[in-house]
């Protein structure tokens, strides 16, 4: 199992909305996607910092996700509500 990490700074005013984009676009973008598993988000209140966490059956449909344009898609959606563009990264799940 691989995931995708997006890294993100929120503006503090502006967590609840994001949250709300997240939740009504992200997530079901993503999971219409081949591979998807499940996804969460993560945010500090009070800085700011932020995460999600995509869970993907293979690296090559972690890939896929980026490559179709949804990531493009997931920063042009939240670029309101972050201090700076999003980042991705990939990693392969070692426990569990």
């Amino acid at each position: 199992m691989y995931i995708g990490a997006v890294f993100y700074k929120f503006k503090v005013k502006r967590i609840a909305e994001a949250v709300s984009v997240w939740n009504e676009h992200i997530l079901p973008d993503a999971q219409k996607q081949n591979g998807f598993i499940k996804a969460e988000l993560f945010i500090d209140e009070g800085t700011g910092d932020g995460m999600d966490i995509g869970y993907w059956a293979t690296l090559e449909d972690a890939q896929k996700y980026e490559d179709s344009g949804m990531f493009e898609l997931l920063s042009h959606r939240m670029k309101d509500y972050l201090k700076k563009p999003p980042k991705r990264e990939k990693y392969k799940l070692m426990t569990g």
